[in-house]
């Protein structure tokens, strides 16, 4: 029987394995987030705002930018070929039959463009995140008042 101590170099291979399981934690989060910012509008394609880090590129629509990320969301972020779906899925959609930006993207332009996407939502997210709790806070607040009677106007 073989321990932990009789393999050459166990040190390297833990260290291998808990940087994987991080980065499928990381993944699994962003997934998880990704859904969180989708279901949060009945009609993302057209309800969800951007709030973009630095200035907007001037190449992408902020059409374009839902729809990269509804995909993302749909097909699964870390899934395998995730970005030749999304391109696959680019050139059957009927909103981008004459974008001949977009259909000439390669599978790596959309990952950089997702990757941002990403960045800007979560950073998005974790700045609404306080406000949207003091809200339910105060939320809470009132409608405990209401139910024990203290009355007035909230």
């Amino acid at each position: 029987m073989l321990s932990s101590v009789d393999i050459i170099d166990h040190e390297r291979i833990i260290a291998a394995i808990e940087k994987g399981e991080s980065k499928l934690q990381r993944q699994s989060d962003i997934q998880d987030q990704l859904s969180v910012v989708i279901h949060r509008h009945r009609v993302p394609l057209q309800q969800l705002k951007i709030t973009y880090n630095q200035t907007k590129t001037k190449n992408y629509t902020e059409e374009e930018d839902r729809f990269l990320i509804v995909m993302l969301e749909r097909i699964g972020y870390g899934t395998d070929d995730v970005y030749d779906k999304i391109r696959d899925e680019i050139r059957r959609s009927p909103l981008f039959r004459f974008d001949w930006f977009l259909k000439s993207r390669t599978p790596l332009e959309l990952q950089r463009r997702c990757a941002y996407l990403i960045k800007c939502l979560i950073s998005d997210d974790k700045t609404d995140e306080p406000v949207k709790s003091s809200v339910w806070i105060w939320v809470g607040f009132c409608t405990f008042l209401m139910l024990r009677g203290g009355g007035g106007d909230y």
